[in-house]
């Protein structure tokens, strides 16, 4: 697992067990290094496209600061991640959630993790296929959008129950 935060980049921490040593790295975190109990916000950012993942981790980052974004492709990684730690909400592309039979899905809704679902396909389609989220994005969107609605479900989520 590769780590990249906003103070070393490119810093390496250990695999989780049962990794190969020789697996290439798959998540990426980017964030100060604070830990769960400082009550910091984790955002999990699951996005197939390199290049929009990279800028929904750069526009995060940069919105939530002292918080820690994670970034992953696949849906396994999403389950991957899910093992480690509790998202305070997760950004999952439409593609990304199908993934795995859905079962990324409903474990971020058992773990009640505010969802934002974005995706390029028609977005009633998208929804209806993966069922029940908190806020959607149809591609292209603009990252003013998206920011408003992250910071809502990060919000709805530091409420107490």
């Amino acid at each position: 697992m590769r780590f990249v935060s906003n103070r070393s980049p490119g810093k390496t921490v250990p695999q989780p067990s049962g990794s190969h040593p020789d697996s290439p790295p798959s998540l990426e975190k980017s964030g100060t290094g604070s830990d769960i109990s400082a009550g910091v916000s984790f955002i999990l950012i699951a996005e197939r496209d390199r290049s929009v993942r990279e800028v929904l981790v750069d526009a995060t980052r940069d919105a939530f600061p002292g918080s820690e974004v994670y970034a992953v492709e696949s849906g396994a990684e999403v389950l991957e991640t899910l093992e480690q730690f509790q998202p305070t909400a997760a950004v999952l592309h439409w593609a990304v959630a199908e993934e795995q039979g859905g079962e990324c899905m409903q474990r971020l809704r058992q773990a009640h993790v505010p969802i934002l679902l974005i995706s390029a396909w028609d977005l009633r389609r998208a929804m209806a296929s993966a069922g029940p989220t908190e806020a959607a994005l149809q591609k292209p969107f603009e990252l003013a959008d998206y920011l408003r609605i992250l910071r809502r479900l990060v919000r709805t989520e530091a409420l107490p129950a």
